[in-house]
């Protein structure tokens, strides 16, 4: 192949490279767009069309809508020691994550290489950490509201309507 042509092919692929991220980043937008209107109707719209009505449950040909709740859970970070007590008192403290975080400067490799060869030693520079993953602790609090169980005070959470959608096939 010539130059000529070689160059020919590249200019013809660079432009089919800028056309294919122009649509890309438009399909993304459009994205984003029919997101945020799917998340108006599910969670406000819809949710309070039927609670007006005063319906769980709205069937239309294929479709049905139920009106089920939304649950977001959260610990802050003032509640966090309390509510990780409260976990381990009440059989729940599987679900905390527990991590130990050691920082070393640039100038410490040796020191992290010991570490890692002598994990049972104690550093000064050795740091406790605890979590609870949001999915799990929202799930927590899911299951709790079901079995009509309290709700620590260290736990903040908030119950959303939202419409549930299923389309027979």
């Amino acid at each position: 192949m010539t130059d000529k042509k070689i160059r020919n092919k590249l200019v013809a692929q660079v432009k089919k490279l800028a056309e294919l991220k122009t649509k890309i980043q438009t399909a993304e937008e459009d994205l984003g767009r029919l997101t945020t209107v799917e998340a108006y109707l599910e969670q406000d719209l819809i949710p309070e069309l039927m609670a007006e009505l005063d319906m769980q449950e709205v069937k239309t040909g294929d479709v049905k809508v139920t009106l089920a709740k939304k649950v977001t859970a959260s610990i802050t970070e003032k509640n966090k020691e309390v509510a990780f007590v409260w976990f381990d008192e009440n059989g729940e403290g599987g679900m905390v994550r527990r991590q130990i975080v050691v920082a070393f400067d640039r100038d410490q490799e040796n020191m992290a290489h010991a570490l890692a060869a002598r994990l049972g030693q104690t550093y000064e520079n050795v740091k406790t950490d605890c979590s609870v993953h949001n999915g799990t602790l929202a799930a927590w609090v899911r299951r709790r509201l079901k079995e009509g169980k309290k709700i620590p005070p260290c736990v903040s959470f908030i119950e959303l309507p939202f419409a549930k959608i299923k389309i027979k096939e």
